[in-house]
């Protein structure tokens, strides 16, 4: 069969497209590279259209593909996402849990008892329902060579966590007073585990009357970075494609050509609600670019029935910056985002002082997990994406069988803050640790019935998710709820009745010689401790794909095909250890897809 030079080079674009949406890239700020184009499954099946005679000034073909898509290797998700893999669990255990481990996290930070243990496991799954609308024209009769493809794949993606808490205690200790609340803090008023705190349930205010006077302190729940019970889902259109490209060489046994790419976004943008939340897309980024393709006849039958061909690609993108929502740690601090902070504010109650100083602010009766703070705006961008394809066609008559291999890299994310609003207010907040928030007022005969509670300025600003700095395993529980861990210790002293009066505040209300500290001064958290660096992540994979197709040659005017496929993606996942900005984790997926796909040239 003799080869013309205006070649239907339909499939060239479809094949040459090099999208990265098929590879998905995890981040712990839980957006994924999206669902949408996929090269190996372009290229299958009509590479062996290109060698086709035809005399038409003006040929296309309208094409579409189902597939489905599915994740393995859950492991490599959860070191992703929690930075493990040789042990993917989290033990959580009270601050009065004897012999508690150094790596556990702390589970007073969550509302729950102190004698609360349980431990967390994950089998995150991802799976994907597709449709891929295409549509191709050849523009020779403008110049040979020139055509213009689009690309329009709509997804339904499904993400599932598959959280399971194992509960080993469900504790029954209540909170001292002065730990959240200014009176005992009962058991019934806490959370009964900690998926109940990772899927945002509220405790609802705690209000409490202490000597003369009430008090309300508000505990909000998780808002954001939530853990879900159930699989999130998300359905829309990916990214809309627009490939302009030229043949250079057009022989009869080889092509060779080069294509000018963009893609528009119109999937979702990552917004941090949760851990691990459904991304459609490619992050709401706008690419532009180029693609080199070729494809030769290694081998051809006498009879032109039969033929081995040879295709290789190679595609360059950037993409721009794009708006996004991420939740983040603060620095040095990993998964500091389910840790507490407490409002403090001005002007200063009840004569507060330390050492005969007063606090530059003050308790202000509420705790919000880090994460509904450190849910911030972001400008993100990558510099460039790479996707190489080659692949081997065997053609008899009808029939073509592709195999093929296909490589994918993303460089590092750059990650800009764009509203730290929150940390710009009057409102001040520090984390809470395992300080006492409360002191106590006896008088000032230090002795006899109790005044009042007294708000403190205690803060721990080297608290972390596995412990605060108070009870430590040196410290008897007598010398720690003193606060002798916090930030610039000062013996506190105030005047629970408004007056002038300095009374030193004790660590309990039925106790008078127990001198109880505050911060003089507090240390507050701020935009410039937001760790944007700490998780950047780039991605990198290897694809193996086939695929049967069958052609009705003898047609004229409409040529139909249609032909199924399967691949598996393979991803290079690094150990996630990295030691400062510089650096960055490579975070991508494994999964294997089938796919349906059919079409018609004319």
């Amino acid at each position: 069969m003799m080869q013309h030079k205006h070649t239907t080079a339909f499939i060239l674009a479809i094949f040459s497209t090099l999208t990265f949406a098929e590879h998905s890239a995890i981040t712990p700020y839980f957006s994924i590279r999206s669902q949408g184009l996929n090269t190996p499954r372009h290229m299958s099946g009509v590479v062996q259209q290109l060698f086709t005679y035809h005399d038409k000034k003006i040929a296309g073909t309208f094409s579409g593909a189902i597939e489905y898509s599915r994740s393995f290797d859950s492991d490599e998700i959860t070191q992703c996402l929690f930075g493990t893999k040789e042990c993917p669990t989290v033990s959580i255990s009270g601050s009065r849990v004897a012999n508690r481990c150094a790596n556990d996290w702390l589970a007073d930070y969550f509302y729950l008892p102190t004698d609360f243990k349980s431990t967390l496991s994950f089998k995150p799954t991802i799976d994907n329902l597709l449709l891929d609308l295409n549509f191709y024209i050849d523009l020779n009769e403008w110049a040979d060579g020139l055509y213009l493809a689009f690309y329009a794949p709509i997804v339904h993606s499904r993400w599932n966590l598959n959280m399971c808490e194992t509960i080993e205690m469900k504790g029954t200790n209540t909170h001292a007073p002065g730990y959240f609340t200014p009176a005992t803090l009962q058991r019934n008023d806490l959370l009964n585990n900690f998926t109940e705190y990772a899927d945002g349930t509220v405790t609802g205010p705690i209000t409490q009357t202490v000597g003369a006077d009430d008090f309300t302190v508000t505990l909000f729940p998780l808002n954001k970075a939530r853990m879900s019970q159930c699989s999130l889902n998300q359905t829309r259109a990916a990214d809309f494609r627009v490939v302009i490209g030229y043949d250079f060489i057009n022989k009869d046994r080889f092509l060779f050509g080069f294509q000018g790419l963009i893609s528009g976004p119109t999937g979702n943008r990552p917004e941090g609600e949760y851990l691990f939340e459904p991304i459609i897309g490619n992050g709401h980024h706008w690419e532009l670019g180029g693609a080199f393709q070729t494809n030769g006849i290694a081998w051809r039958s006498q009879d032109e029935e039969k033929q081995i061909i040879l295709s290789a690609n190679l595609s360059l993108m950037h993409l721009f910056s794009a708006r996004q929502r991420r939740t983040f740690d603060l620095k040095g601090k990993p998964f500091s985002r389910y840790m507490l902070v407490e409002r403090l504010g001005t002007p200063i109650g009840d004569n507060l002082k330390g050492n005969g100083i007063a606090p530059s602010a003050q308790f202000g009766n509420e705790f919000q997990p880090v994460a509904n703070l450190s849910n911030l705006s972001v400008d993100v961008s990558a510099t460039i994406q790479a996707e190489a394809t080659a692949m081997l066609t065997l053609v008899c008559d009808n029939f073509s069988w592709d195999v093929g291999y296909n490589f994918w890299a993303r460089t590092c994310e750059n990650i800009t803050l764009r509203d730290v609003s929150a940390f710009e207010n009057n409102t001040k907040w520090a984390l809470k640790g395992d300080s006492h928030v409360f002191g106590f007022d006896r008088g000032a005969a230090g002795a006899g019935p109790l005044v009042g509670a007294v708000p403190l300025s205690a803060t721990q600003n080297n608290a972390t998710i596995e412990s605060g700095t108070n009870f430590t395993s040196d410290r008897t529980i007598a010398q720690a709820i003193l606060n002798p861990g916090i930030d610039n210790p000062q013996n506190a002293t105030g005047d629970a009745s408004g007056g002038a009066s300095d009374n030193a505040l004790s660590a309990q209300p039925d106790a008078a010689a127990l001198t109880i500290q505050t911060s003089i001064n507090p240390v507050f958290i701020s935009a410039k401790d937001i760790d944007v660096c700490e998780w950047r992540t780039r991605g990198l994979s290897s694809k193996l794909f086939t695929n049967f197709s069958y052609t009705w040659k003898d047609r004229d005017g409409w040529v139909p095909y249609v032909g199924i496929g399967g691949q598996v993606e393979f991803q290079h996942n690094s150990d996630n250890c990295k030691d400062d900005c510089d650096s960055c984790i490579s975070c991508a997926i494994s999964q294997w897809g089938i796919w349906l796909k059919g079409g018609m040239t004319f």
